[in-house]
C-alpha cells in the first residue's frame, strides 16, 4: 500500500467523505471538490473502486457549481466507462464487491449520463447537435436501471435544451410537468429546480407577474431540495431580479428579511453563485443608471467564462453586457460585441440568444438590462408595444410553403406540380409537359420510361432559376420508379445541387430525392447514394437557412425514418417552433416523443398545434389517442369533438368518446355515443357490448351485466379482427374490473378469468391476490420465463385463439415471476400456463431480470406471446 495500511486507508476515506458532506451541505463547492479529488486519488492508488466511483460522481456534480465543464465532462466519461465495463473497474480493484458494484451501477448510471450531457451542453450550447439525443438516451437509461426519479433530471435538461432552441412554450411545459408532481412522487425533490426554471423562462419573456409567482414557489420549495441552502440562495436572487425589473426592489426585505439577497459564501467557493450575485448587482447598477459599474462586472465574467469554456453562461453575460452598453449610449462597441455573440450563437444553434440579440439591436425596441426576448409587461422597463407569446418572433411568421409531406411522397403529381404563380421561367413549359405526360402514363411502363428518359435529357447546366430547380426536383421523385437509371438521376441531382450550393431549399430537396433513390428497391442503392451525403446536404441546408420550417420538416422526417431520434427531435422541434399549426411537424414530433416514452410531451405538442389553429384531422385524432393512453378523459372528449367537427360521421370516434364518458361517470351521454357508434358500424359489437356491460355494472344492473357478459364470452375472439392486441387488453382489463360486481365464485366471472388467461389477455392485477397468498421471503429475484406451448389441430377453434393466430403450430409465452431461484420460477409459471391450454408446455428460457426483493413469490404478469406457423 503506497500511503496507508488497509484499515488506515478505509478510515481516511471515511474521514474525507464526512468532510466532503460538510462542505457540500454549506455550498463550499471549491473545498468539497478539492476533498473529492483527494478521495479520488487515494481510492485509485489504494484499489478501492466504489469510493473511486463515488468520488468521480462528486467531482462531476461539483464541477457544475465551479463552472468547470471540461473537468466535469472528463470525470463523467471516466465514471460512465467504469460503470459500463467491469474490466475497467477491475483495473482499480480486481476483487471488488460484486453486489456493491451492481448497486452502484444501478443508481449512478443515469447521473453519469445526466452530468455528461450538462457539461457538454455548457461547453457547446444546449441546442448544439447531439444534445436532443441526450434527453431520450438519458430517460432510457433511467428506465433500464430502474431509477425512475432521475427522469425528472432529464426533464430539467430538456427545459434548457428547448430554452436554447427558442421554444419557450415547450420549455415551460417541461418545467410545469415537474412542479405539478405530488410530494410523494419519485423525483418530487426536483420541484424546486422546475419552479426556478419557470421563473427564468418568464423573466426572459418579460412576464414579471408570472416570474414573481414562480420565484415565490421556488422559495417555498427550498427545504424539499437535497441542498436547501443552495436552493435558497438561487431563489432569493431570482426574486430580487424580478423585483428590480418591476421597480419594486424595496419589497424584497418583506420576503427574505434583507434589503438584498446576501452573499453568504466566501468568494470563489461557488463561482455559480458568485455569477448570480454579480449579474444581480449589474442589473441593480443599470436600474440606478450606473452603467459603467454594470459593464465592469459583466466584462470580468465575459472574460472568465470564455477561459472556462462555459459557452451557455457566456451567452447570458454577453447579452446583458450589450444591453448595458446600449443603455449607456456606447454604440461604438456594440457592433463588435454583437457580431461575436451572433457568430457563436449561430454555431451553437442557440436561437433564443439570437432572438434576444435581434431585439437588443432594434432601435425601436425598449431595451432592458436582462435582454428579454419579448417586451416587459410592467415596471420602468415596460414597453408600450403589445406583448408576444412565448413562441412568437419574426421567424415564426414563415409558412411551411405547403410542404406537408416532408420526406414522404406527395399524394399526387398535381401536388408536386403546384407552385405559386410566378413569372415564366426558362424550363416552365418543359416541366408542365413532363408533369402532364407523367399523369397520363398511368401504368404504362413504356410511357413512364419515356418521361424519365426525357427528364434526364434536361441539361443540369440549364437549371439556373430557383423555381425551375424546385419544380424539377419535386417531379424527380416520381420518375425514380423502380430505381432504373438511379445513378444517372442522382448525378443529375448532384449537378443541380452544385449550381445552387448556397440555396437551402434546393439542397434539402436533393437530399429528399437521394433518400427516395436509396429506397427504390435496389439493395445496392447505397453505392449510388451515400447516406452520409444525404446527411451532409440536410445539415448544410439547415445551416444556410435556420428559419425555414420546411427544411427542418424534411430533415426531421429523414432522421426519424433512419431512427436517429435525437436529430429527428432537434429538427422537428425547430420546425414546429417555426410553424406551430403544421400538422406534419406536430404529428412527427409527437411520434418521436412516443418512441422515447414521453407521451405527455407528445400530447403537449399536439394540443399546441390545435390551439394554434391546425386544421389537420390527423392531429386531433392523435391527440385523442394520446389522451386515452394517459387516461386524460376530459381532454379526450375535447379532441374527439374537434375531430368530429373536421371529419364528421367517422367510425370509432363515438366509441372513444363513449369510453371517456364511461370513465367520467356520464353514463347517459355514454349510452348515446354507443348507439351512434353502432349506427355507424353495426357489424362490430364486441367493444360496444363491453362498454354497455361496464355501464350496467356502474348502475348495479346485474341482469343486464350478466346478459352482456354472456354475449361477450360467446363471441369467438378469432373473429375480432378490428381491434389491436393492445385494444383488446385495455377493453378486457376494464371488463375484468367491472366483473368484480359479481361474487368471486360466480360462473360468468370464472369463465371470464379463464378466457383472459387462455387468450393471453389477463391483467396484472389478476395475479396479485393469488401471489399474496404465498409466503413472503427475503432474497427474492425477478425472472422472465419463456415457455414453449405446443398446439393441437383444434387450436383454430380454441377460445384463446385470436385473429391472425389460427395457423400457429406452437407459441412462445413470457411470464414475469418473483421467485428465489430458477427452479422455483419454473414451478410457478408452468401451472399458470397449464390453465391457458390443455397441452403440457415446456421451459424454453429463464432470464434473471432483477434481484434483492423481500416479497411474496408468484407470477406477476402474463406477457406477450408469439407463434410459429402462421401470421399474427
Amino acid at each position: 500500500m503506497a500511503e496507508f495500511e488497509t484499515d488506515d486507508l478505509d478510515a481516511r476515506l471515511e474521514e474525507l467523505d464526512e468532510a466532503f458532506d460538510d462542505f457540500d451541505e454549506r455550498c463550499l463547492f471549491r473545498s468539497s471538490v478539492r476533498t473529492a479529488g483527494e478521495i479520488y486519488r487515494l481510492a485509485k492508488s489504494g484499489g478501492r473502486v466504489i469510493p473511486y466511483l463515488n468520488a468521480g460522481f462528486k467531482l462531476m456534480n461539483g464541477a457544475q457549481s465551479l463552472l468547470a465543464p471540461d473537468k466535469g465532462r472528463d470525470a463523467a466519461i471516466e465514471v460512465i466507462g467504469m460503470l459500463e465495463s467491469e474490466d475497467l473497474a477491475r483495473r482499480i480493484q480486481p476483487d471488488f464487491p460484486d453486489d456493491e458494484y451492481a448497486m452502484t451501477v444501478s443508481w449512478m448510471s443515469a447521473c453519469g449520463y445526466d452530468n455528461l450531457a450538462k457539461h457538454t451542453a455548457m461547453i457547446n450550447g444546449y441546442n448544439s447537435e447531439g444534445m436532443h439525443g441526450c434527453i431520450a438516451d438519458g430517460i432510457q437509461v433511467c428506465r433500464r436501471t430502474g431509477k425512475l426519479r432521475c427522469i425528472t433530471c432529464f426533464r430539467e435538461y430538456a427545459f434548457d435544451v428547448y430554452l436554447a432552441a427558442d421554444d419557450l412554450d415547450m420549455a415551460i411545459h417541461f418545467a410545469r410537468l415537474t412542479t405539478s408532481m405530488p410530494e410523494d412522487a419519485p423525483g418530487s425533490e426536483r420541484r424546486w429546480v422546475a419552479a426556478k426554471n419557470l421563473g427564468r423562462a418568464y423573466l426572459i419573456l418579460g412576464k414579471l407577474d408570472e416570474a414573481e409567482e414562480a420565484a415565490h414557489q421556488a422559495l417555498s420549495l427550498c427545504e424539499s431540495y437535497f441542498r436547501p441552502l443552495d436552493a435558497r440562495l438561487d431563489s432569493q436572487v431570482l426574486l430580487e431580479d424580478v423585483l428590480l425589473l418591476a421597480g419594486r426592489h424595496e419589497e424584497l426585505s418583506r420576503h427574505i428579511g434583507a434589503k438584498t439577497a446576501p452573499r453568504q459564501l466566501p468568494e470563489g467557493e461557488s463561482p455559480a453563485h458568485d455569477l448570480g450575485w454579480d449579474l444581480r448587482d449589474a442589473l441593480a447598477a443599470c436600474c440606478e443608471g450606473r452603467y459603467d459599474d454594470a459593464i465592469r462586472l459583466l466584462t470580468h465574467w465575459d472574460r472568465w467564462l470564455t477561459t472556462q469554456k462555459c459557452l451557455d453562461q457566456w451567452f447570458e453575460v454577453r447579452l446583458r453586457m450589450i444591453a448595458a452598453h446600449r443603455m449607456a449610449g456606447y454604440q461604438a462597441k456594440i457592433d463588435g460585441l454583437a457580431h461575436q455573440l451572433g457568430s457563436k450563437a449561430k454555431t451553437a444553434n442557440d436561437w433564443l440568444t439570437l432572438r434576444r440579440l435581434t431585439r437588443l439591436l432594434d432601435p425601436s425596441e425598449t431595451v432592458s438590462p436582462v435582454a428579454t426576448a419579448a417586451p416587459i409587461t410592467s415596471g420602468p422597463f415596460a414597453s408600450k408595444q403589445p406583448a408576444v407569446s412565448a413562441a412568437s418572433g419574426e421567424a415564426g411568421e414563415r409558412d411551411l410553403a405547403q410542404e406537408s409531406t416532408a420526406m414522404e411522397q406527395p399524394a399526387s403529381h398535381e401536388e408536386a406540380a403546384a407552385t405559386d404563380e410566378q413569372a415564366p421561367t426558362p424550363l416552365a413549359a418543359k416541366f408542365e409537359e413532363l408533369a402532364e405526360r407523367l399523369d397520363q402514363a398511368g401504368d404504362d411502363e413504356e410511357a413512364f420510361r419515356a418521361v424519365r428518359r426525357d427528364f434526364l435529357a434536361i441539361d443540369p447546366a440549364s437549371v439556373t432559376e430557383f423555381f425551375d430547380a424546385v419544380r424539377l426536383l419535386h417531379l424527380a421523385r416520381f420518375v425514380v420508379g423502380d430505381g432504373e437509371d438511379r445513378d444517372r438521376l442522382w448525378q443529375w441531382a448532384e449537378a443541380v445541387a452544385a449550381r445552387h450550393s448556397e440555396n437551402a431549399t434546393i439542397l434539402s430537396l436533393v437530399a429528399v430525392l437521394g433518400d427516395i433513390i436509396r429506397d427504390a428497391g435496389d439493395p445496392e442503392a447505397d453505392e449510388v447514394v451515400d447516406p452520409q451525403r444525404i446527411d451532409e446536404l440536410l445539415r448544410q441546408s439547415l445551416r444556410l437557412d435556420p428559419d425555414d420550417p420546411a427544411n427542418f420538416a424534411r430533415a426531421g422526417g429523414y432522421y426519424l425514418e433512419i431512427e436517429e431520434l435525437g436529430e429527428a427531435e432537434r429538427c422537428l422541434s425547430r420546425g414546429f417552433r417555426l410553424a406551430r399549426d403544421n400538422g406534419y411537424l406536430a404529428t412527427r414530433l409527437a411520434e418521436v416523443y412516443r418512441c422515447t416514452d414521453r407521451p405527455r410531451d407528445a400530447l403537449a405538442v399536439l394540443d399546441m398545434a390545435l390551439r394554434e389553429g391546425c386544421d389537420d384531422p390527423g392531429v386531433a385524432w392523435e391527440a385523442m389517442m394520446t389522451a386515452l393512453l394517459l387516461d386524460q378523459y376530459d381532454a379526450l372528449l375535447t379532441y374527439g369533438d374537434r375531430f368530429e367537427a373536421m371529419q364528421p360521421g367517422q367510425q370509432w370516434t363515438q366509441y372513444y368518446r363513449a369510453t371517456a364518458l364511461v370513465e367520467l361517470g356520464e353514463l347517459e351521454d355514454a349510452i348515446q355515443a354507443i348507439e351512434e357508434e353502432e349506427r355507424r358500424s353495426p357489424e362490430q359489437r364486441l367493444h360496444l357490448n363491453i362498454l354497455r356491460a361496464r355501464i350496467a355494472a356502474q348502475q348495479s344492473d346485474a341482469a343486464s351485466f350478466r346478459s352482456l357478459l354472456t354475449e361477450v364470452l360467446e363471441t369467438p375472439l378469432r373473429s375480432i379482427d378490428f381491434l389491436t392486441f393492445t385494444g383488446l387488453c385495455r377493453l378486457f382489463e376494464k371488463l375484468w374490473m367491472a366483473a368484480h360486481f359479481l361474487p368471486p365464485e360466480d360462473d360468468l366471472r370464472v369463465r371470464l378469468n379463464d378466457r383472459l388467461l387462455a387468450a393471453g389477455l389477463a391483467p396484472d392485477d389478476a395475479f396479485e391476490a393469488v401471489r399474496e397468498e404465498n409466503p413472503k421471503h427475503e432474497d427474492v429475484n425477478f425472472y422472465r420465463c419463456t415457455l414453449l406451448q405446443p398446439l393441437r389441430e383444434d387450436w383454430p377453434g380454441f377460445p384463446g385463439c385470436l385473429a391472425g393466430q389460427e395457423g400457429w403450430q406452437v407459441y412462445h409465452a413470457e411470464w414475469g415471476v418473483l421467485a428465489r431461484d430458477e427452479e422455483e420460477a419454473a414451478g410457478l409459471a408452468l401451472p399458470w400456463q397449464a390453465r391457458c391450454y390443455p397441452q403440457p408446455a415446456e421451459i424454453e428460457n429463464i432470464e434473471l431480470a432483477d434481484e434483492g426483493y423481500t416479497e411474496h413469490v408468484g407470477v406477476v404478469w402474463q406477457g406477450f406471446r408469439w407463434g410459429e406457423g402462421g401470421e399474427e
